[in-house]
């Protein structure tokens, strides 16, 4: 290389470092110590609550670490109090004993939770009311649908999908207000591994594999928007049809009670979630939580929210007449000597996240 030429290159490096300036990014007010609480309480045979408590990740590290607490505690509105066990990092869990335990669960009955950090700080939601469902079953069905996206060259595509619809009451027993129901979903579907890979250990079984439904959409039904006393073709999860359905599916579905200030946060959630950028939607703003810190009333560091619930489920079975192909098994291929197919599922379901090998209790197929 020319000497004229190396240095002709080190300036151009020089240059191009010299164009790299420090971004400094600044963090939204409350999330330098944010905090997230979200507690559910769900009316059932048993009923049980869990509490979720992570600190908001705000681009340090340090937030990915684990909130210290001192305790976790569900009250009632005679005052009883009952403190929660942490089951895991970041949940706290009990599932009730209606002899046993000094809180009962209970329709028109209020909770709040209260959550007492270890550097002094104490949340406390505000009460919440457990409002029954409406009396009668959910119905559900499917259609076929197509649902459009983006390619990696920003072309639209229209791709074969599942459209799940419910029937489901809304008249309110002793109320002049229809209910208000938050939905839910996952699915179940049926997948056989590989009996083709001439593996000794590796042996063709048949799993069951759980996995949730709809991370970026929010089911609610306002039942004051509806005449009558029941809500028809209630459009719930639209679902891209693909290998899942090719051995059976289950589409279960939660619905759960909401009180009006429930229904506020979760419509609220809703919107900003879904948002598609319009001119005339909403101004997104802060979704409210109902946890305030009982030292600082000033205090906007907490994210999230407890509600109860009245709970029931539903589950739907799709036999497998979509014309799928199914995903396994595959013919050997030399991709690597514990799995020589490019799916490891196929080489063992099992080890897939929400498998069993055991038929869930619900499913028809």
């Amino acid at each position: 290389m020319k000497p004229g030429n190396f240095i002709l290159i080190i300036l151009s490096l020089l240059s191009l470092t010299a164009c790299l300036d420090t971004i400094d990014l600044d963090v939204p007010k409350g999330t330098e110590e944010g905090i997230v609480i979200r507690g559910e309480l769900i009316k059932g045979d048993p009923s049980i609550l869990r509490i979720r408590i992570s600190n908001i990740f705000n681009f340090d590290l340090k937030s990915l670490g684990l909130v210290l607490l001192d305790a976790v505690t569900l009250i009632d509105e005679a005052g009883n109090e009952m403190e929660i066990e942490q089951r895991e990092s970041t949940l706290f869990q009990h599932i009730f004993d209606p002899v046993a335990d000094p809180i009962k669960i209970e329709h028109y009955q209020k909770y709040k939770i209260r959550v007492a950090v270890e550097d002094g700080r104490v949340y406390e939601s505000s009460f919440e009311e457990l409002l029954p469902l409406p009396a009668g079953e959910t119905q559900l069905k499917y259609e076929l649908s197509t649902r459009e996206s983006l390619n990696d060259k920003g072309e639209i595509l229209s791709k074969p999908a599942v459209q799940f619809l419910a029937n489901t009451p809304i008249e309110m027993p002793n109320s002049d207000n229809n209910a208000q129901l938050l939905w839910t979903a996952e699915r179940t579907y049926q997948l056989t591994d590989s009996a083709l890979v001439n593996i000794p250990t590796v042996y063709s079984k048949v799993c069951y594999i759980t996995v949730n439904v709809d991370f970026d959409n929010i089911h609610i039904l306002d039942g004051n928007a509806f005449e009558g006393d029941e809500a028809i073709n209630f459009p719930l999860s639209q679902v891209l049809i693909n290998y899942e359905f090719a051995e059976g599916y289950t589409y279960t579905v939660y619905r759960k009670s909401l009180n009006p200030t429930a229904f506020r946060y979760w419509s609220r959630t809703k919107q900003s979630i879904e948002r598609q950028g319009f001119l005339f939607e909403p101004v997104v703003g802060r979704v409210q939580s109902n946890f305030t810190n009982l030292n600082d009333d000033k205090d906007n560091s907490v994210f999230g929210y407890f509600t109860a619930h009245d709970q029931d489920t539903t589950h739907f079975y799709v036999p497998p007449v979509l014309g799928e192909e199914r995903l396994c098994p595959l013919p050997p291929r030399r991709f690597s000597p514990e799995c020589p197919t490019p799916f490891p599922v196929c080489c063992d379901c099992s080890q897939q996240p929400g498998s069993t090998t055991r038929k869930p209790d619900f499913w028809e197929g």
